[in-house]
């Protein structure tokens, strides 16, 4: 049994002893501490359980499923979130006080878990050295799956009950005793009592209040809290304690050398060195004057200057797998981040500069072209002080994501930084980044808008600037209706201050130059033709459109004085799902191509970017829907503009990455026409060891179903296979349609940081059929709305071409698409053991889910007529050790990756003379595969590798 006490401390430090485990909470107003103290004890098998995933965060589950999350929340006074970093560990002596930063803690919170009986006991303690206020502070529960389940039962003091349905709306409910989880089939999974009756709040997830409004120097709250299910429950102090579920039986190492020497795979040949500029041609980017595609990857901060021997190993690797194009991403910053300086934000590292020069340079010798996205949050130094109004402000915010939008000085800043990287000469090519025909477009802000949410939030903690954003906001309305009174009777009055509150200046008045455009998507989104904010809310967003626009426009004009005659790209960002995601589409479209990002996958480790155990995987895939998740992002294509996606990525460890990242191949650059495609991201020399990239970092496309997967799809998207699709929608609406929400059309977007979705008119699932874009026109015009669902067959939906099929799932884990075109055919998804016929080849997959995709081997050949075909079947990837409970990681795992075998039958109606297995890096291994009958009986486990060559 686990013993956990926040009280009774050992003396000793025994390997029983406790340990202590703090985590912050803080703010403005207040921070607080959480002291969780336990004995580690062997793992159980016992089902039901509690496991602590990371001190400050409590997984719920059963058998059957991850029920939901415990955790502390806090919020200070106006909703202000009291932050909880990752804690610390030591252990504790007899008597030994709690200390936060300092022995001045406003706040200390003590949580004691025990098992006790077949229940969980959970005891709870507040106490302050001061007065603190607060809305309020305590547990949050949050039910993981709501869709699952029927409803949550709230017990009252008087044992009345009340049903909440999933998810919970808005809400709150008084003297709680008990909160119960309810299934479908109408049992108890599990609930939660308190000792003390409780408030309760309802946003999503029920927060159980311990403190409402404040709490006084010296004063001590507690509550104890037991939590039962069906049968006996667990308590696991620690994820690695957590029985180990995964099993990789039969799986196999994939051990690339990442050999960059002549093989099977080679298509270094394929690429073609440009001679000029990129250009484009109304929907087409063009390279020497024809139209081209590029198929990229991403190399971000310091990696973009490797030493010399890197630069030329990852040159070379990437000309090999037939990737054109790389994205030189987040360069500006100093140390790790890049190649700056800490003199001044414009400044760039003579060293560092050197290295970068070099590898640009080895790209431009494989004809790889890049690109320069060197802007993401730039950062200021004590060199920038004599450029900057408020630079003490700025220092304090810690970069200018959000002055540099309507701050001309900022602005400055930014364009001296851009225009000393093109006007930089490369020593090793003697041509400056302006005038390097390989440097294909030039990205001004990466990830941010000024309608986004951030935007106001780093507004907000720069008084000056904010100051000067509220004064040239009010004289644009000066100019627009003369004074205050002809606000007032355009707005009404009730908008005159209706931001109070919600970052605008009180006691708004033109007259003092304080109105503040004040603002965020969900607005826009929601109250855009509000009777009160709506007039308001559609002059905010114009003002916002025309001062990014003037930034743009300045930006342009200076890159293009350096001789840069490429495309250029404003941002690749959004924001929200209507008018202001409109608006911020037509700003970007104004000034050149159109770069969205879009990642799905991943797990929700600490801030998105680490793959830790005690997190939960997203495993989701596009499969059961089309045109879901990543290839949405293509309801944001314009019409007569060429559509780039500069990043996306399906984030280890996804397991059904290999399926998705072949449909964005297939139906991104494929059918839908798209003209850039930047994987994310190849921060290495080849292939890394593990999915994830090393140090937890899981934006990685070097593994086994990323860049494994190339040999077949750089074959397919440059030898352009998939035809584009026929346009199924043109979406047309004007500037002055989209400020004021009046489209003939729905647009809806979901986002959770990196991860998006896009839907609307016609449904995304249009996608899978043809072309779907976007037109801004002069006068309104009605929107051309196909019928796509003509194209669909019970649950398969057919191309317009005729060369893809999608048949969708009913489950999360179902579905798979079928490619048939001259030079690449197969199927990715979960097929079942059934069989399929193509033009040239006939498959039937042995096992439940795989990709299987075979493509002509030469440059202008089709499966027909070449004398090689490659053969890929590729199926799951983990870690060496990797392991789930259902969506939880149990343990990253560590090298090497191992796949997950496929069985399948081929036969081509072509009798090949031999197959041979070629190993992971496409070297002929000299092992055969038996012809019988015409067939081969593929088993990448019995053969150790997902790559054959198929010769006629």
């Amino acid at each position: 049994m686990l013993n956990i006490s926040a009280r009774f401390k050992p003396k000793t430090k025994s390997p029983l002893a406790p340990r202590r485990l703090t985590a912050s909470i803080g703010s403005t107003v207040a921070g607080a501490v959480l002291c969780l103290l336990a004995q580690w004890a062997a793992p159980s098998l016992a089902a039901p359980a509690m496991v602590n995933l990371d001190d400050q965060r409590f997984l719920i589950k059963d058998d059957d499923a991850n029920l939901a999350k415990l955790s502390l929340v806090g919020y200070g006074k106006g909703y202000q979130w009291l932050n909880r970093p990752k804690p610390t560990t030591e252990r504790l002596a007899q008597g030994e006080g709690y200390r936060y930063g300092n022995a001045n803690a406003p706040l200390r919170w003590y949580l004691g878990i025990s098992s006790q009986g077949e229940g969980i006991a959970i005891n709870a303690e507040v106490d302050a050295k001061r007065n603190v206020a607060l809305e309020y502070l305590g547990l949050q529960l949050e039910i993981l799956e709501p869709g699952q389940f029927s409803h949550l039962m709230l017990t009252n003091s008087s044992g009345k009950n009340q049903k909440l349905g999933l998810p919970l709306a808005k809400g709150e409910a008084d003297g709680i005793t008990q909160v119960t989880l309810v299934d479908k089939n109408n049992q108890s999974r599990f609930s939660l009592a308190f000792k003390q009756p409780a408030s309760v709040h309802m946003d999503r997830s029920l927060r159980i209040k311990m403190i409402a409004q404040s709490i006084n120097a010296q004063q001590s709250v507690t509550n104890q809290y037991t939590l039962s299910f069906p049968q006996p429950g667990k308590f696991y102090a620690d994820i690695s304690q957590h029985p180990v579920t995964s099993q990789h039986n039969g799986w196999y190492a994939f051990t690339p050398k990442s050999s960059t020497s002549a093989s099977e795979f080679d298509m270094s040949h394929w690429l073609q060195a440009p001679k000029k500029a990129l250009t484009s041609d109304g929907g087409n980017v063009l390279i020497n004057d024809k139209p081209a595609k590029i198929w990229g990857t991403n190399v971000e901060y310091a990696a973009v200057a490797p030493s010399h021997r890197d630069a030329e190993q990852r040159a070379a690797f990437f000309a090999k797998y037939g990737i054109n194009g790389v994205r030189l991403h987040k360069l500006t910053n100093p140390g790790w981040e890049g190649l700056g300086t800490k003199r001044s934000a414009s400044e760039f590292a003579a060293d560092k500069l050197e290295k970068f020069d070099f590898f640009t340079a080895e790209l431009g010798k494989h004809n790889i072209t890049y690109t320069l996205s060197p802007i993401w949050d730039l950062k200021i130094f004590p060199g920038d002080k004599n450029k900057l109004t408020y630079y003490d402000e700025l220092a304090k915010v810690g970069h200018t994501r959000g002055a540099v939008w309507f701050a001309k000085d900022v602005q400055d800043l930014h364009i001296e930084t851009m225009v000393n990287l093109l006007t930089h000469k490369n020593q090793y090519t003697g041509l400056t980044y302006a005038e390097d025909p390989n440097h294909s477009f030039f990205e001004i802000q990466n990830e941010s808008d000024i309608f986004f949410y951030t935007t106001d939030r780093f507004i907000q903690r720069s008084p000056s600037y904010k100051k000067m954003f509220a004064e040239q906001f009010s004289q644009w309305l000066k100019q627009r209706y003369g004074g205050h009174s002809g606000l007032v009777k355009a707005w009404g009055r009730g908008a005159i201050d209706g931001f109070k509150g919600k970052g605008a200046f009180a006691d708004e008045h033109l007259d003092k130059n304080n109105i503040y455009p004040a603002g965020n998507p969900w607005f826009w989104d929601n109250q855009i033709n509000d009777s009160r904010l709506g007039k308001r809310l559609q002059d905010t967003a114009q003002f916002l459109l025309e001062t990014q626009n003037n930034y743009y426009r300045r930006a342009v004009e200076a890159i293009r004085a350096t001789g840069f005659k490429g495309e250029i790209v404003t941002s690749n960002w959004q924001a929200g799902s209507g008018p202001a995601h409109l608006l911020n589409l037509y700003s970007d479209a104004s000034f050149g191509m159109v770069d969205r990002h879009n990642y799905m996958g991943g797990a929700d480790g600490p801030t998105q970017h680490k793959l830790m155990p005690g997190y939960t995987l997203k495993n989701d895939t596009m499969l059961p829907k089309a045109g879901s998740r990543l290839l949405s992002t293509g309801m944001q294509q314009m019409k007569d503009k060429p559509f780039v996606v500069s990043e996306w990525l399906v984030v280890p460890p996804a397991e059904w990455a290999a399926a998705d990242t072949t449909i964005m191949a297939a139906y991104g650059m494929g059918l839908q026409g798209w003209d850039m495609s930047y994987h994310f991201v190849s921060n290495g020399n080849g292939f890394t060891g593990t999915l994830n990239f090393p140090r937890e970092k899981k934006f990685n496309n070097l593994t086994p179903v990323g860049v494994g997967l190339y040999p077949i799809l750089s074959r397919m998207v440059l030898r352009g296979d998939v035809t584009p699709g026929e346009v199924i929608a043109t979406r047309r609406l004007t500037p002055e349609q989209a400020r004021t929400g009046s489209y003939d059309f729905t647009s809806t977007s979901v986002q959770t940081q990196d991860l998006k979705g896009f839907d609307g008119t016609p449904s995304q699932k249009a996608l899978a059929v043809g072309q779907v874009l976007i037109e801004f026109t002069d006068k309104p015009t009605p929107s051309t709305i196909g019928d796509w669902q003509k194209y669909r067959k019970g649950k398969t939906i057919h191309s317009t071409t005729g060369q893809l099929k999608w048949t969708e799932g009913d489950t999360a884990q179902s579905g798979f698409i079928e490619i048939n075109t001259a030079g690449t055919q197969g199927v990715a998804g979960f097929t079942g053991k059934q069989g399929f016929n193509f033009d040239d080849l006939s498959i039937t997959n042995r096992s439940p889910y795989g990709v299987i995709l075979a493509t002509a081997q030469g440059q202008n050949k089709t499966l027909a007529n070449d004398d090689g075909v490659l053969l890929v079947a590729m199926s799951r990837a983990h870690n060496t050790g990797m392991s789930f409970d259902k969506d939880l990681i149990i343990s990253v795992g560590q090298a090497p990756t191992l796949l997950e075998p496929v069985k399948a039958e081929v036969s081509f109606k072509r009798t090949p003379k031999r197959i041979t297995v070629l190993d992971h890096d496409g070297q002929k291994t000299g092992a055969t595969v038996p012809l019988k009958d015409g067939k081969v009986q593929l088993d990448t486990g019995r053969d150790k590798s997902p790559y054959y060559l198929v010769e006629f």
